[in-house]
């Protein structure tokens, strides 16, 4: 078959001359920056809007700074031409010989075969152990993933409440201790135990809720025929408590918010002092930066690098470590920056070192994950709020105190505490 025509090159057009593909200078492969958009000088935050309206104060709209850390100003000197090309010009690669390679077959590449074919063959080892079989004069309407998360949950349940429960106590008195603990919001600090009683609960209701027909043929008392007879009865009669699934998810946000909330304040404590240690050195940095963005950019000019004529992104800050010079491998881009800075600017910078505490905090590099934390602690009790209204009071005796339905009238007050 014959070969395709190869395409033809598209001529230059007339009175354009044609740009060079390289300046003979290294390239800086770093994140630039967009061009700002007037919305983005506007905080507007559907964060902000939800603590407004937790807190009952309105936040006025607030105009952020247009000033950038990289418009400096321009009294920084600049490396001319010759200096650029000295210290970046690209230096040719020396050829060198290669060895012959031996044709045949490596020792090690041998052995490797021989381990990698002995490891594939099967292992003869024991046969997988039998699983337990239930008695067959006893029903079992629940599979085993069921079974076993409500068995977590009893367990747990039987040993933070020991005193209230006795080991002896049978199926049903339990049954009847756990529905009344979660009206009164008794399980609400058990936070692993209330994990294992929502997948239970969400797994007998992908099932189809099997126990409830079954005590609605046979009745309440055929549960003592069920195998095992206190997970049965636990999701039955749990089941039947108003908004279970609702009150389940409250516990699980109230449980956690606490400690949620202690963990973003003393990040945004962490965040705030070191805000403040780079505003008493704003100056310094911005020469930095604007003159990081100059040198950048004349480097990546006629070469097809990315420009930056709106500054880069934080992120690129570790390709101007990484850019080396190729007549002085030990000398970085970084360090020609530093050194076109006076020395009490340098030592103004050397003191950023108080950002420690960001460091060991493991925060250096992820603020937005303490944003998203803070939002997320936020709109946690937003959602509280609505799950709270969702869920119906049920009616029980209210000369039994035991058996009152205190869950609205704790979150309630929960939610004012905060």
């Amino acid at each position: 078959p014959k070969a395709k025509p190869k395409p033809k090159p598209k001529a230059a057009v007339l009175g354009q001359p044609t740009p060079p593909r390289s300046n003979g200078l290294v390239n800086i492969n770093w994140k630039k920056k967009a061009a700002p958009e007037p919305q983005d000088f506007s905080l507007n935050d559907d964060f902000l809007r939800e603590m407004s309206e937790l807190r009952g104060r309105p936040v006025d709209d607030l105009e952020l700074s247009k000033e950038s850390v990289f418009q400096g100003e321009a009294d920084v000197p600049e490396l001319s031409e010759m200096q650029l090309q000295y210290w970046f010009g690209i230096r040719a690669r020396q050829k060198r010989p290669t060895p012959c390679s031996s044709r045949g077959t490596s020792v090690h590449s041998t052995s490797r075969d021989a381990s990698g074919s002995g490891s594939s063959t099967p292992s003869h080892g024991p046969g997988k152990v039998a699983q337990p079989v239930f008695s067959m004069l006893r029903q079992r309407l629940l599979d085993d993933r069921t079974i076993r998360s409500a068995g977590l949950f009893l367990a747990r349940y039987r040993m933070n409440h020991g005193r209230s429960t006795t080991s002896g106590a049978s199926p049903k008195l339990l049954v009847e201790d756990i529905c009344k603990a979660v009206l009164q919001c008794r399980i609400r600090k058990d936070i692993d135990g209330l994990e294992n009683l929502r997948e239970a609960m969400e797994t007998y209701a992908q099932a189809g809720s099997p126990v409830a027909r079954f005590v609605e043929e046979q009745g309440l008392d055929a549960l003592s025929n069920c195998e095992p007879e206190a997970e049965h009865r636990l999701l039955y009669q749990v089941s039947c408590i108003p908004g279970i699934y609702e009150r389940l998810r409250c516990f699980k946000i109230q449980s956690n918010w606490d400690k949620d909330a202690a963990k973003c304040k003393t990040d945004l404590q962490v965040l705030k002092g070191g805000l403040q240690v780079m505003t008493e050195r704003k100056d310094v940095l911005r020469r930095f930066f604007s003159q990081a963005m100059r040198l950048g950019n004349k480097l990546n000019e006629a070469a097809g690098g990315p420009l930056a004529p709106h500054g880069f992104r934080m992120s690129s800050l570790e390709t101007l470590m990484q850019t080396k010079s190729p007549w002085r491998p030990k000398l970085s881009l970084l360090h020609v920056i530093l050194g076109l800075l006076d020395a009490p600017q340098v030592a103004r910078l050397a003191e950023l070192e108080q950002l420690d505490p960001i460091r060991a905090h493991g925060l250096l590099g992820k603020t937005s994950g303490v944003h998203e934390r803070c939002r997320d602690l936020v709109m946690s009790l937003s959602k509280l709020r609505q799950l709270v209204a969702q869920v119906e009071r049920k009616c029980c005796d209210k000369a039994v105190p035991d058996q009152q339905d205190a869950f609205h009238d704790y979150l309630e007050k929960f939610l004012q505490n905060r």
